[in-house]
């Protein structure tokens, strides 16, 4: 089982690299060299998710929960079916080296969402009740008074003013995303502001039956590489689309059901 055990301790010294580059969080890695001869049938049968767990363990402990949220998001990725998105890795067969990346890049790309999040403007609180001075708003114009970048009048907003607001959300198709993209692919460093914020939904030209069209297989290639590059933590796959119910949420779509 000599295989099986350093794939375990590959993986959880990836975690532990990236837990210190990305949070600053400096974490032993719970599987050590010397266990590699161990009798643990949990490690010696490359069960994956006992690394995961005793992380988050170890991160409760610290009393880092939010990073321990982000490798249990990445344990329940790793055990969901592929037919819903994840990546359905068997727990009592040897871990192989594409199943490591996968994992250390899903708790990579929830580590980094936590970061960016923290970098991210955050939005005043609402008011609980209405300045006596302003006039009552619809729902449109609470919510893009509420995102607003700059002061708003007293009595608020009113149709025919101009708004800048900060957006939750950017939401695209795989179609739009193509086209999007050449254009990204002309800017030096190009960064998405929050890998959790950017959603790609590859179900509008895309189809199971037609995969292998030269048109769906650069599509797909597109919206993949920018899952990798971006890290994105709600893209699965082509025609996986997740439901998402948004409440006073600005979003910038090229996505029709935005």
């Amino acid at each position: 089982m000599a295989t099986n055990d350093a794939s375990l301790l590959t993986l959880s010294q990836r975690i532990s690299y990236v837990l210190q580059t990305i949070r600053g969080i400096h974490i032993e890695s719970p599987v050590q060299k010397k266990e590699c001869d161990t009798d643990n049938e949990e490690l010696a049968y490359g069960n994956y998710v006992a690394v995961l767990d005793a992380f988050i363990n170890l991160l409760k402990g610290q009393d880092k929960q939010n990073e321990a949220d982000a490798i249990q998001r990445t344990k329940d990725i790793a055990l969901e079916s592929k037919s819903n998105g994840g990546l359905e890795i068997d727990l009592w067969k040897t871990l192989e080296p594409s199943a490591c990346d996968a994992l250390a890049f899903w708790v990579e790309a929830w580590l980094q969402s936590l970061s960016s999040a923290e970098k991210s403007r955050q939005l005043l609180r609402p008011l609980s009740t209405r300045p006596v001075q302003r006039r009552g708003m619809t729902l449109t114009e609470k919510i893009l008074a509420h995102h607003s970048v700059d002061p708003i009048a007293s009595n608020g907003l009113t149709a025919g003013d101009f708004v800048r607001v900060a957006i939750d959300w950017v939401a695209a198709s795989e179609i739009s995303y193509f086209g999007i993209n050449k254009t990204l692919s002309q800017l030096d460093s190009f960064r998405i502001w929050r890998n959790d914020r950017f959603w790609i939904a590859g179900d509008h030209v895309v189809d199971p039956r037609t995969y292998n069209t030269p048109l769906n297989r650069r599509l797909i290639k597109a919206t993949d590489k920018a899952a990798q590059d971006f890290k994105l933590t709600d893209y699965k796959g082509p025609n996986i689309r997740a439901l998402l119910a948004l409440l006073d949420v600005s979003l910038l779509g090229s996505e029709p059901q935005t």
